[in-house]
């Protein structure tokens, strides 16, 4: 998967949070409530952009070498904007997407490259619980869906 295809996706907050997470270590509500904010992620929404992944990865970077101190925009935009974040944020994504690990959100498309025409609404309808937010083994889903 090339750069631009990867910086394209959508990706779950909950993946987000967990990467962020690993940086980190356990974030508080107020704590991410904030981080999201400051990265234009809209109050309630469930998937965000790679540059949001980017900039809140790097907000928990800073937070973890300078706890107490206050952050400006461009010093958080500058590391976002590096390579070697986005490329270690990139390699994170390419290792679910080859494990056969994948979110919800890109089940469609991940079936259809293995061969199996499938919609949302059957997704919702055929699979247990089915969240576009949740992480699927892409083996399960077809086992579920023959």
């Amino acid at each position: 998967m090339n750069d631009l295809e990867i910086k394209q996706r959508y990706f779950p907050v909950s993946m987000v949070k967990a990467y962020a997470s690993r940086i980190y270590g356990k974030i508080s509500k107020n704590a991410w409530h904030n981080w999201r904010s400051w990265a234009n992620v809209p109050k309630g929404a469930m998937l965000v952009t790679f540059d949001q992944f980017c900039f809140i990865a790097a907000i928990a970077t800073l937070r973890t070498q300078h706890p107490r101190r206050e952050l400006s925009r461009s010093e958080v935009q500058q590391i976002a904007n590096s390579l070697d974040l986005q490329t270690s944020i990139a390699a994170v994504i390419e290792f679910m997407d080859n494990s056969g690990t994948i979110a919800g959100s890109d089940a469609i498309k991940a079936l259809q490259i293995r061969g199996k025409r499938v919609s949302l609404r059957s997704l919702y309808r055929k699979i247990p619980a089915f969240s576009l937010h949740k992480f699927y083994s892409i083996e399960y889903l077809e086992k579920l869906l023959a």
